[in-house]
């Protein structure tokens, strides 16, 4: 976008290094929850390659953390995109 001229949107959404359960995300954000046997054929773990946007310095090599991504989530809550 950046590249064409086109305005970027105020919150972008780029994976981080690491993994996060859902079960972290859900306890940082106060939320309740049940657990339950995931159905059969569910993909136990997926992290993304993040390699590229680290060299780019597009995200920090810190390995992620549920409260800063709820915290960031928070942060765009109101913005258009």
């Amino acid at each position: 976008l950046a590249a064409a001229g086109l305005e970027l949107p105020k919150c972008l959404n780029l994976a981080l290094p690491g993994v996060i359960g859902m079960d972290a995300l859900l306890a940082a954000a106060g939320e309740r929850w049940t657990s339950a046997p995931a159905p059969a054929g569910t993909i136990p773990r997926v992290e993304l390659d993040v390699s590229r946007a680290l060299r780019l310095g597009l995200v920090p090599d810190t390995p992620v953390r549920a409260e800063a991504v709820v915290a960031d989530l928070q942060g765009c809550k109101g913005m258009r995109p």
